[in-house]
Order: structure tokens, then C-alpha cells, then sequence
């Protein structure tokens, strides 16, 4: 959603820089993956308003690769094609 006549949307503005701190662009030559990561599964789900969905990405203590370990469950939100395109449009002003 592109704000329209003056009018901000303040969510977007909070989305926007959310996602700037938490969040990620992977492209190759056949996908764009965005996604936003962040222990806190509730504020993920506000994301529910571009389509995409909602997972969790590690559980609270298992072992990463560098051999650190999850204190919390971390989650993820992966934007789909559609969703990915519509949520960097929206944040981009």
C-alpha cells in the first residue's frame, strides 16, 4: 500500500523500519526470498498484512552453525512472490 494524497500510513513507516533492522533480500538467478526474523512470534504476524507466512526458524536450544545456542524460539516471516513485491513497494518512499 503506497500512501496516497499526503496521508502515511503509520504501520508502513513502523514495517519499514522494522524490517531495516531485522530484516532481508536474497536474490538469485531464480527467486527473490524476502524475510523478516525476530524472536518475538506476535509482532511477526502484523506482517500477515502482505501475504507471505509465518514459521519458525530455529527452536530455543538447538545449536547453530558457529555452535551457538537459541535461548528463545526464533521465527521467521517469508514473504511470497506477490507479498514480497507489494511490501518492498510499500516501503520503499
Amino acid at each position: 500500500m503506497i500512501p496516497t494524497g499526503g496521508q502515511v500510513d503509520e504501520f508502513v513507516i513502523w514495517a519499514a523500519g522494522f524490517f531495516d533492522g531485522e530484516g532481508s533480500v536474497n536474490i538469485s538467478p531464480i527467486i527473490c526470498q524476502v524475510s523478516i526474523s525476530q524472536e518475538d512470534q506476535p509482532v511477526l504476524a502484523l506482517f500477515a498484512r502482505w501475504e507471505g507466512s509465518l514459521s519458525i526458524a530455529a527452536k530455543a536450544g538447538k545449536k547453530t552453525k558457529n555452535g551457538l545456542t537459541y535461548k528463545k524460539d526464533c521465527w521467521q516471516y517469508q514473504f511470497s512472490y506477490e507479498g514480497a513485491e507489494g511490501f518492498l513497494i510499500a516501503i520503499l518512499p
